[in-house]
């Protein structure tokens, strides 16, 4: 491992350890990324994120990755310069954002996995998996408003008991 991925690696573990929200935002984020590059490249991708998936966590790629469904229904091919034309004819008050993501993602250099139906299946699983994250987090973190010491301690420990038993109950 270079000074560099060593580097990257020791930043990655501080922040997870002082910010874990912000691990599986990163994960997440890397996902729906990468699928949004797939959905871009092969129609296979856009139908299983249409039938399978239906929708990104992030609101920027779930906007892109509608523009992408609705071209698909009524063109064989993708073309992305047609979709970021799409774009830029919505009254989307975030429009140039869209296509500055959508832009960014075809002409960045790091080089994406090659399209396999494994590939698809383990982002749909990743991109699953941390959007529960999220969801139990912010469940929690409700639960918690307005409750007494007591009471949120009683919560986190239910909270800490179904998860054990969930994890335990999966292997």
């Amino acid at each position: 491992m270079s000074q560099k991925e060593e580097g990257v690696d020791n930043t990655n573990k501080i922040i997870a350890t002082y910010h874990p929200e912000r691990k599986v935002l990163r994960k997440l984020a890397h996902a729906e990324r990468e699928m949004l590059f797939q959905m871009l490249n092969h129609r296979k991708a856009v139908e299983i994120y249409e039938n399978v998936l239906g929708g990104f966590y992030d609101e920027v790629y779930r906007k892109v990755a509608t523009f992408i469904v609705e071209y698909t229904k009524s063109h064989d091919d993708i073309d992305v310069a047609q979709i970021i034309a799409l774009i830029e004819e919505s009254d989307l008050e975030n429009r140039e954002e869209l296509i500055k993501e959508l832009s960014s993602l075809i002409y960045e250099k790091k080089s994406h996995p090659q399209y396999k139906d494994q590939l698809i299946d383990e982002l749909i699983e990743s991109i699953r998996l941390e959007k529960n994250r999220i969801f139990e987090a912010d469940t929690l973190e409700q639960s918690l408003q307005g409750k007494s010491e007591l009471e949120k301690a009683r919560i986190i420990k239910e909270f800490n008991e179904r998860k054990f038993k969930s994890k335990k109950g999966g292997r």
